[in-house]
């Protein structure tokens, strides 16, 4: 129901009570910086969740294996409410967020790396040495 009113969820996957929330572009490109506002956003609506994937673009939730359907209910509309905050707000963080870097040397090509645990407002406010992306 929440991916079918926001275009910004790409998949949601996972295995049980263990759930991975995709979050892309209009282009379907990986988007950390939507991923990341939609993070800090549930814990603004009292949920707890962590963004992970390699890209930094997925949100996990995992609640507590004594978690009742009535809390699962309760997750999810806050949940939705944080996407809906989020996806109204006019600004985004994607292009901010996203930087190039070729620190990983197993890695046969270019590699993207997200800053999840900073607010990153502009391409000024980046780490020395990261440009931002378009």
């Amino acid at each position: 129901e929440i991916q079918a009113r926001h275009p910004v969820i790409g998949d949601v996957r996972g295995h049980g009570l263990m759930q991975g929330i995709e979050f892309t572009d209009a282009d379907g490109c990986p988007d950390p910086g939507t991923a990341a506002a939609v993070q800090q956003a549930t814990t603004r609506h009292q949920l707890l969740s962590l963004t992970c994937g390699p890209l930094g673009n997925v949100i996990r939730l995992i609640p507590a294996l004594v978690v009742t359907p009535e809390e699962i209910r309760t997750g999810l509309e806050r949940f939705g409410a944080a996407v809906d905050e989020v996806c109204a707000s006019a600004l985004t963080l994607s292009s901010a967020r996203l930087c190039w870097t070729a620190e990983l040397p197993r890695h046969s090509g270019p590699r993207w790396r997200s800053f999840p645990h900073a607010v990153v407002s502009s391409a000024s406010e980046l780490p020395v040495g990261h440009s931002a992306t378009t």
